[in-house]
């Protein structure tokens, strides 16, 4: 399984602005060909702690009921958050949560699903992916990009298309931009999938949206 989870994208007419448009590398075979449905129980000494550690320093918790935080990779500028379904096994998502920083050429930019769309579609990270039309909208009062997709998934029972959603949302914080861009597939237990399927990763920002 890769670990390696963030792709660099360049922006502007000179093409010397990178940033990280979040997405996007374990796809479809993220469990390392394991079924995404299910997995053998084992005991082992759980990091649970550390990952919950993690979500209160930066006050972002999911509903546990809908998702289930499974690691987390931390940089100085950026964090990444895996989680699987709960409610829905075959769902897996990302959430990116980076700062915006002064140097960045087009920071509007970071703000839309636009990058992601393009490094997906460019660098052939998902076989068969097709994007739907992108929306602006309100989801748990948080303001965001959306995008919906398909792809042909792997881990899907034969026959079930793949479906995804992408997003990305700006906030203030502490006087400071921050972005999170998130994806969520599902490997073919959704009949279909629209972006009100982000509500428990997008609620997770509300409460502290816009904070001092």
């Amino acid at each position: 399984m890769s670990g390696r989870l963030f792709t660099m994208c360049t922006f502007g007419a000179n093409r010397r602005a990178t940033v990280l448009a979040a997405l996007l590398a374990l796809l479809g075979g993220a469990l390392a060909g394991c079924s995404v449905f299910s997995a053998p129980d084992r005991e082992y000494q759980s990091n649970a702690r550390v990952l919950s550690a993690i979500e209160a320093k930066i006050h972002y918790r999911v509903d546990r009921s809908a998702f289930r935080l499974t690691h987390a990779e931390v940089t100085e500028d950026a964090i990444t958050l895996h989680y699987l379904g709960v409610e829905h096994p075959g769902d897996q998502a990302w959430v990116v949560r980076f700062s915006e920083k002064s140097t960045e050429l087009a920071p509007d930019r970071l703000a839309t699903v636009a990058p992601a769309i393009s490094v997906i579609r460019d660098g052939e990270l998902l076989p068969g992916f097709t994007p739907n039309l992108v929306s602006s909208l309100e989801i748990a009062g948080v303001a965001l990009e959306a995008a919906t997709y398909t792809f042909d998934s792997t881990l899907a029972p034969s026959g079930r298309t793949g479906r995804g959603v992408l997003a990305a949302v700006r906030r203030t914080e502490r006087g400071r931009s921050v972005i999170y861009q998130i994806k969520l597939d599902n490997h073919g237990d959704r009949e279909r999938l629209t972006p009100a399927a982000l509500t428990p990763l997008i609620a997770a920002i509300a409460p502290r949206e816009n904070s001092p």
